[in-house]
């Protein structure tokens, strides 16, 4: 995979995003490996301040996750984005079937811009990525988020501070017995709730209070064994 093109394409189009006046939600899909962006320190702490930056700025990020990785990756994708996600401006999904085993690929889309790559698994390295500001491609791309927002699932139920009462009848609902609270000093203002072989919770503390359920047995092995680190 070019490794340098994926940099500049990805943050090109944060770029745009954040100087776009546009408030239309943001849409992310993209099954690339992480482990290879992930060891230029630099470019991810830029990456994931930028993606910060677009969530400040009041835009909503709907977000399709590919929990089909390697562990090392799913410790990586936890690591990095609990913090976004107590902002309360991200949607998760997920595909129950893996669109396809031929293709690494990313679709990335804004109000300003629409980025498209691909990297053919079997060819060393031979990769395309494609970054479109006209009209009509945008209007392509964006028809093809929504599409694949309605193929795929939630990944998590979020309860927020204006369904709590839902929230209260989901917890009178559970055994307290079989909850284990979990605290990372990494992480101030978050705990963590296990109910083995259930669910796994992200409980943010302060206010606007926020608790994310996870049911998905892939993402909830992951949890449980970035958890026990």
């Amino acid at each position: 995979m070019e490794k340098n093109g994926r940099k500049q394409s990805e943050a090109e189009f944060l770029r745009i995003t954040l100087l776009s006046k546009s408030d239309e939600p943001i849409f992310f899909y993209s099954n690339l490996p992480l482990e290879e962006a992930a060891k230029d320190e630099n470019f991810k702490k830029k990456w994931l301040l930028a993606i910060a930056m677009v969530l400040k700025k009041g835009l909503h990020l709907n977000m399709i996750h590919n929990i089909d990785r390697p562990i090392s990756e799913m410790l990586l994708g936890i690591e990095n984005w609990i913090p976004l996600y107590m902002t309360g401006a991200i949607s998760p999904y997920y595909f129950k079937k893996t669109p396809s085993d031929l293709f690494y690929t990313a679709h990335y889309t804004s109000g300003a811009v629409a980025l498209s790559s691909e990297y053919i698994k079997a060819s060393d390295g031979k990769s395309r990525y494609y970054l479109t500001t006209k009209k009509e491609e945008l209007e392509y791309y964006k028809a093809k988020s929504e599409y694949l927002l309605k193929k795929a699932s939630p990944l998590m139920e979020i309860f927020k501070e204006d369904n709590k009462d839902e929230f209260k009848t989901f917890m009178n609902m559970q055994n307290s017995n079989e909850i284990k609270t979990v605290k990372k000093d990494c992480y101030k203002n978050i705990d963590f709730s296990i109910n083995k072989n259930k669910w796994v919770m992200i409980n943010k503390k302060t206010s606007p209070q926020m608790h994310f359920v996870i049911y998905n047995s892939k993402l909830r092995s992951a949890f449980e064994t970035f958890l026990a680190k």
